[in-house]
């Protein structure tokens, strides 16, 4: 993944005359000074092999969380694991690989999908996380964004399906998986500055042919003229564009609803309202931890429920379920609502 501080520069020039409604929300300003620090002073080359600001949106394969214990329903985290060395002295991280990836394997087949053996991540750097399982290479928080695939893929057929959003992507793992299961859909990938960057690099470093990044993008005005297989990586403030596509198939948010404001929610919601075939949001429907006063970590008013459900009134819910992580549990959701 090679910088382009050139375009860096750019989109920091662009982001200057965004709207306020496509401009981070309170939840998320704590980050942008120091994720924009990090572009400028460190290398993208190695950046999933680095703890760094950028788990924050996935963007590591370093997950301190995937390794841990759970005692009386709370989790232990690796920094004081010493502390139960004769509980953990048999347990090795080759231990929690095996079981992430068979986890995922089980799932695979419960549901029919199959698909495990025809996935494997890309870009490996840094062999520490990453490990073999029969001939392919995988990392627990690749198999995360496997099994969020495998949920889609209970009731939406991809092999039907033509235009796909993902808004608010990270590093876009789970592009990354259907777009190698799936060559013909039509991808658009929608992130805020400075995030988008790095999903820029990303994506440009793994699909080099088929990516269509933001120094084109950025000067859409339309996009009635994309193409079939494509990934399209779009700056958040040209959302509005999908008001010029015939159809969507599937849209997602994973995680990025619950970290913004409700008007902001009900922006994007409105462009796919009535549109989209599919809506699949992974979220803590009960909201995000509530900010004392702005600028705290939080929301100001936390995203529930009950506001995607009121939002989305001309859909049916098919399915509400607890989303599933490898080895852990988290306070989130999937709900895949229907177009009636």
């Amino acid at each position: 993944m090679k910088d382009e501080l050139k375009l860096f520069e750019t989109m920091i020039q662009d982001f200057q005359n965004v709207k306020e409604i496509y401009r981070p929300t309170n939840y998320w300003n704590k980050y942008i000074d120091e994720i924009i620090s990090v572009i400028k002073e460190d290398d993208l080359e190695n950046i999933r092999s680095k703890n760094s600001i950028f788990n924050a949106f996935g963007g590591s394969d370093i997950q301190g969380d995937y390794f841990s214990l759970q005692k009386d329903k709370k989790i232990i985290p690796l920094s004081i694991l010493r502390h139960f060395s004769k509980v953990t002295s048999s347990i090795t991280k080759k231990n929690f690989q095996e079981l992430a990836y068979y986890q995922a394997f089980y799932y695979d087949k419960l549901y029919g999908i199959n698909k495990l053996n025809e996935v494997s991540i890309s870009n490996v750097w840094n062999p520490k996380d990453v490990f073999e399982m029969d001939g392919k290479h995988y990392s627990i928080a690749f198999l995360k964004y496997y099994l969020q695939y495998v949920y889609m893929s209970r009731f939406i057929d991809f092999d039907n399906v033509s235009i796909y959003i993902d808004l608010g992507t990270g590093m876009s793992k789970v592009t990354e998986i259907i777009h190698k299961l799936y060559p013909n859909v039509t991808i658009l990938l929608f992130d805020m500055f400075p995030v988008l960057y790095v999903v820029d690099r990303y994506m440009k470093s793994v699909f080099p042919k088929e990516t269509i990044g933001y120094e084109s993008t950025r000067d859409f005005s339309t996009l009635s003229n994309i193409k079939k297989g494509l990934i399209y990586v779009l700056p958040n403030w040209k959302f509005p564009l999908i008001d010029t596509l015939s159809r969507i198939d599937v849209f997602i948010n994973s995680a990025s609803f619950q970290e913004m404001e409700l008007p902001v929610v009900n922006n994007y919601l409105s462009f796919v309202n009535q549109k989209a075939s599919y809506i699949y949001l992974r979220e803590d429907m009960n909201g995000k931890e509530k900010a004392r006063y702005p600028g705290d970590i939080g929301n100001i008013e936390p995203v529930t429920f009950k506001d995607y459900y009121n939002c989305l009134k001309e859909y049916k819910i098919i399915d509400r379920s607890r989303s599933v992580f490898p080895l852990i549990t988290k306070p989130y959701e999937d709900i895949l609502f229907k177009r009636r």
